[in-house]
């Protein structure tokens, strides 16, 4: 149906084309999370000879990083903003500028539809490389991407087995160096513990994550894991940054541990160095993964374990071997580290050959070297007939799994009431204002 759409407009954009000259696409662009700075580190990390752009579809007046701005500008390039529009008026623009560009890069969100409307065009020629930065859920754009790009190996024959993707390559998340004097700290190991409520001859395991990323499920229970760590351990603390105490489960394990557990919230960057120079060892979060975190952790030189979850499936995490293979695994392994640190410099020397700069600017080398030439955009073919995949089913248990809040409730009715609206009276009593604020949001 939006191949149909993008037919009806009528663009030619065979005009010349510049070498060395990237677009990347953006429906929007944050001042925190992960998204944001893998767009900063590709392009960060990209020959001096290059110019690359950055264009926002569905920015609206949200600030846009100072940072992506600047290494844009390092690259010759610039971030600018598509003008405000119907989806078709946004394909339009969006398809005459990137004609200019030696190919497309999208990094939009997953329910975007301008990138299709703008690209599904025989008239189109430029390659379109798709990153994957949403493997794990519904999203458009296959059928006009010439390659897409995975940020894991394990999720390629997912693409090609539910998505039809026949070309595609493996980037790894790219990361940044620690300054050269790291670790230096104005107060001891030993009054950071005090201010925590640890003992200082403490063993401090530290996690980082969102608080929901914690929620029990289907067998995979963070804090009773913790806690039988603690009761084999004496010396053994947690100090998880993400979740608060201000949450039942989080403030009874504390209770039950007599204060042996703190979680603290949220923390600035510029904070969190102060608490991993107290860490002992790293837990990633589970059931749902935070290997982001974790790789961030890991440049620090902290030992680091995760479990095995049908989600944790990071290639550094696989190759260094601190996958473990279930809870009893993952128990006694930490509670080993925290007597014989082991493995940090494998997991660093990991990072630093294919995620930190250095690295993942060769791994960007390759990545170039592989791009089509020329755009050709395919017919979606029907849904394969399948079973579902261990993958889907587990984000659909931790999905249902989340306790009821009434923010939750308060999202559910809006989406009913915006369905209900869509569908009954749509665009009755919408100005375009109000059209390109709830678009923003991909609402419509």
């Amino acid at each position: 149906m939006l191949q149909e759409v993008a037919q009806t407009i009528p663009v030619c954009t065979h005009e010349p084309f510049s070498q060395g000259r990237f677009l990347h696409v953006m429906t929007r662009s944050y001042l925190s999370g992960g998204h944001t700075r893998v767009v900063e580190r590709w392009i960060d990390a990209s020959p001096a000879n290059q110019r690359h752009d950055v264009v926002l579809i569905s920015q609206g007046k949200r600030p846009v990083p100072r940072l992506l701005e600047k290494v844009a500008q390092q690259k010759n390039g610039e971030v600018f903003q598509l003008s405000e529009g119907m989806v078709c008026e946004k394909a339009r623009e969006l398809r005459a500028i990137a004609g200019r560009y030696e190919a497309v890069i999208l990094h939009t969100h997953q329910y975007d539809v301008v990138p299709v409307v703008a690209f599904a065009s025989e008239e189109f020629r430029r390659p379109v490389i798709l990153f994957n930065h949403c493997d794990h859920l519904f999203w458009v754009g296959a059928s006009i991407s010439d390659l897409v790009v995975n940020f894991r190996t394990t999720t390629l024959e997912l693409g090609r087995q539910a998505r039809t993707i026949q070309e595609d390559a493996v980037l790894p998340l790219p990361m940044v160096a620690l300054p050269d004097k790291q670790f230096i700290q104005s107060e001891s190991a030993t009054a950071i513990k005090a201010s925590l409520g640890f003992p200082s001859d403490s063993k401090v395991i530290v996690t980082v994550a969102s608080a929901y990323k914690y929620k029990a499920v289907a067998g995979f229970d963070f804090l009773a894991t913790i806690q039988e760590i603690l009761s084999r351990e004496p010396k053994a603390v947690l100090l998880a940054i993400g979740p608060t105490e201000q949450e039942p489960e989080w403030r009874k394990l504390r209770e039950m541990t007599s204060g042996r557990v703190r979680a603290i919230g949220i923390v600035p960057a510029s904070e969190l160095d102060r608490y991993l120079f107290i860490a002992d060892v790293a837990l990633e979060s589970f059931p749902v993964n935070s290997p982001t975190a974790l790789m961030e952790i890991a440049r620090y030189k902290i030992p680091c374990l995760t479990l095995r979850t049908p989600a944790e499936s990071v290639d550094p995490f696989i190759e260094a071997g601190i996958v473990c293979n279930d809870i009893e695994d993952l128990i006694v392994r930490t509670v080993s580290m925290l007597h014989q640190p082991q493995g940090a410099e494998v997991l660093y020397s990991i990072l630093q050959r294919d995620a930190l700069p250095d690295g993942f600017s060769k791994k960007l080398a390759e990545l170039y070297a592989s791009f089509p030439v020329q755009h050709q955009f395919r017919q979606p073919l029907p849904d394969p007939v399948r079973s579902i995949s261990d993958l889907e089913y587990f984000i659909a248990e931790n999905n249902f799994a989340q306790p009821f809040t009434w923010r939750s409730f308060a999202l559910g009715m809006a989406r009913r009431l915006m369905t209900l609206y869509v569908n009954s009276f749509y665009p009755i009593g919408l100005t375009s204002r109000h059209y390109n604020y709830l678009n923003s949001f991909g609402l419509l």
